[in-house]
């Protein structure tokens, strides 16, 4: 389960990547990260909710 929300992140990470460059790869970033991350969250809210995965969990597989 988890192998599978990583290789989403990965896709959404390239995703992000071509929608978010900027010549400033710091403000890239920081975009490109927090709308991962939201997607994450929102997407896989039903198993946090459930307890079967933490908020933690998916800032690790973000690094």
């Amino acid at each position: 389960m988890l192998k599978d929300i990583q290789t989403e992140m990965k896709k959404q990470t390239e995703i992000y990547q071509k929608l978010t460059e900027s010549n400033n790869q710091t403000i890239g970033n920081t975009i490109m990260v927090s709308q991962i991350r939201s997607l994450l969250i929102y997407k896989y809210s039903p198993l946090m909710a459930s307890k079967y995965l933490k908020i933690e969990e998916i800032d690790k597989m973000g690094k």
